[in-house]
């Protein structure tokens, strides 16, 4: 079977991001898929905080 898909480009600081979707979705369903990456991303961006908020701290009480 041959199925088509679409997808959405675009380019930041020189890399390519591409979100492939089905073609029949709507733009509605593809805003909820980027929703989801977003809250991924957000997720992992406040690991990434708390990691190095709890770095941070533990070398500010072996310091001291």
């Amino acid at each position: 079977m041959i199925r088509q898909k679409t997808h959405l480009e675009t380019k930041i600081n020189d890399k390519e991001q591409i979100y492939i979707c089905e073609n029949d979705t709507s733009l509605t369903e593809a805003l909820q898929g980027l929703d989801t990456f977003r809250s991924y991303i957000y997720g992992r961006l406040k690991e990434q905080e708390d990691l190095k908020q709890k770095e941070n701290t533990a070398s500010e009480t072996e310091g001291k």
